[in-house]
Parts: structure tokens; C-alpha cells; sequence
């Protein structure tokens, strides 16, 4: 990702910090009932490690410290680093770990953390980088039966709409809604069964679900996952 990309968000984000509220599919998932597909003991919870990849404005850091969390947050520069920081509470700001990364290239040991959120990150694909690239590096950094817990893109995503078609699963966004990722290549996917298929090698268990949503000619269009860990 450009400068320029690391720009755009850092101002995106300065606009819109007062109205930070988590992402409503991260709280179903984490804090939500029960569901007939997944199953996340939230006992579980208290004292677990957790990489929130790429934290944007970091709205959903509170949640994760509320469910008792150990927390380390990543972004793509130190400026959006900052941006983050400077709109936390002041009271659990100390205890959350930050770091400057890409997706593809994470400086953790190996199974360095019992769960791995990716709200709308982890398909960002950075020149000569492959999804099933940054899929490794995640699952390396997992502990054996941690979670992997992410978002992933479908082709009706306003997003997506007259983005440039480079490979099967590998797009060029044009026309960004919002102005900030034009030029940007995103890995999206087009039924559970690529999903199902990619983490197949990976993990014992796999929970998916699909969001479908138009506000007011916005469309949004994703799948969530859930997949834990082989032993």
C-alpha cells in the first residue's frame, strides 16, 4: 500500500473519530448469542492473546478489551498509529502493544496468539503478494486451535463496482465509494466453497457467514469467517 493510500486513511479516519463504534459483525461474532455454526466459548476470553490486524481507527479495540483480551494492534505506518492512539481512552491505551506491518509480513514468532481478527484487511494485496501468501504468514503466528477471524469481499461490494479483473480472485479497485482505495488490489471471493477450499489444509473447523446489505445504494456484500486452528 502507497504512502498516499496510508495518507487517505489517516485522514478518513481523523473525520470520522468521534462517531467510533465496533463493527457490528466483529461484536456478533465475539459478543453475540449462540449460533448454530460457530461456537466461540467466550470463557475463554479472559488473559487470551489477540492480533487485531490492521486496526484502522480502532474501533473495535475497546470491545476486545472489554471481553478481557490481551491486545496487539497493527498498522501500516506510524502516522496511522498515532491516529489511533490519540482517539483511544486514555485508561486501557497503555496495554494495548502496536505495531507497524503488513499483512503479509508480520514480525510475531510462531504461535504467538490464541485468536487473529482481520476486520476488512486481510485481502489487501500488496504488489507480488498472493492471498494464499498472507493466508501462511496468519497461520503461522496462530497457536495450534487458535482462531482466525476475518472478513473477505464479494464481487457485489459497491468497492468493487468496475474494478479491473487481473486473475480469478484478484481485482484492481477503480471506482472506491469513498475515494481511498483506488489502485489497490483486493482477493475476493465468490461462494463458501472457494472458502472452504482455501483454509481446508489449515483448520479443523470452519464457520461461515454472509452479510448482503444495500444502504441507500451502497452495497455490501462480504463473507465472515471463523476457522480454527488444526491442533
Amino acid at each position: 500500500m502507497t504512502e498516499q493510500a496510508s495518507s487517505n486513511w489517516e485522514r478518513f479516519y481523523n473525520d470520522n473519530a468521534p462517531m467510533l463504534y465496533p463493527t457490528e459483525w466483529v461484536m456478533r461474532t465475539l459478543a453475540g448469542a449462540k449460533y448454530p455454526n460457530m461456537k466461540l466459548d467466550k470463557r475463554h476470553y479472559k488473559g487470551a492473546s489477540i492480533l487485531d490486524l490492521s486496526t484502522g481507527d480502532g474501533r473495535n479495540l475497546e470491545l476486545l478489551h472489554r471481553l478481557g483480551f490481551n491486545i496487539t494492534a497493527t498498522e501500516i505506518s506510524e502516522p496511522l498509529v498515532a491516529s489511533v492512539k490519540r482517539n483511544m481512552p486514555a485508561n486501557y491505551q497503555a496495554q494495548i502493544k502496536f505495531e507497524i506491518c503488513f499483512n503479509h509480513d508480520l514480525p510475531f514468532a510462531d504461535s504467538s496468539f490464541d485468536y487473529f481478527l482481520s476486520c476488512s484487511s486481510l485481502y489487501y494485496l500488496n504488489d507480488g503478494v498472493e492471498f494464499d501468501d498472507i493466508l501462511t504468514e496468519a497461520f503461522r503466528i496462530i497457536k495450534p486451535s487458535g482462531y482466525l477471524i476475518f472478513s473477505l469481499p464479494t464481487i457485489d461490494n459497491s468497492v468493487l463496482a468496475n474494478a479491473q479483473k487481473i486473475a480469478p480472485n484478484r481485482y484492481t479497485i477503480t471506482n472506491d465509494p469513498h475515494g481511498l482505495r483506488n489502485g489497490i488490489d483486493f482477493f475476493v471471493i465468490h461462494d463458501e466453497q472457494e472458502i472452504a477450499d482455501l483454509l481446508e489444509e489449515h483448520c479443523s473447523h470452519v464457520a461461515i457467514g454472509h452479510e448482503a446489505t444495500n444502504y441507500y445504494g451502497l452495497n455490501v456484500s462480504c463473507y465472515y469467517v471463523v476457522c480454527q486452528k488444526q491442533a
